[in-house]
């Protein structure tokens, strides 16, 4: 019996460390890998948000799903720096040093765009009240040929 049950055990082990996980349905993955960023920013964007800003995942979408959540801000490609920019003023007006950081860190987030290693679009038709915010832009990651190629 002892066997049996040894001998079963081994191969439910076995299998399950085998066998794919369950496919399950996911969206906007990668942005979701900043949870911890997004979370924070969400958190001092809704202290006030007079632009209506919807969720700060939005700006890191491509412009296409960024439209859903604009709010008051007119310009997709502006997003991310509004988002991260209203944050930062929450967070220090509040005296919140590590919601500041969280802004920052969100404004350096690279944003989805149209093709693999396109890079988004600068923001210019806003400027961010605070100089910090408005020293960074999001980080991209741009495929060379070489990489491409090998």
């Amino acid at each position: 019996m002892f066997n049996k049950l040894a001998t079963f055990l081994t191969l439910a082990c076995t299998l399950s460390a085998v066998l794919p996980a369950p496919i399950q349905r996911r969206e906007v993955p990668q942005e979701h890998s900043h949870e911890q960023f997004l979370t924070a920013v969400r958190t001092s964007l809704n202290l006030n948000n007079p632009d209506g800003i919807v969720d700060p995942v939005f700006a890191l979408l491509g412009n296409a799903a960024a439209q859903q959540g604009l709010g008051r801000i007119a310009d997709p490609d502006c997003l991310q720096l509004a988002t991260a920019d209203r944050a930062f003023t929450n967070a220090k007006a509040a005296g919140d040093v590590a919601g500041q950081v969280a802004a920052l860190i969100y404004r350096a987030l690279e944003r989805n765009t149209g093709a693999v290693g396109q890079a988004s679009v600068a923001c210019t038709s806003i400027q961010a009240v605070n100089p910090e915010i408005a020293a960074l832009q999001q980080h991209q990651v741009i495929f060379s040929r070489v990489l491409l190629e090998t």
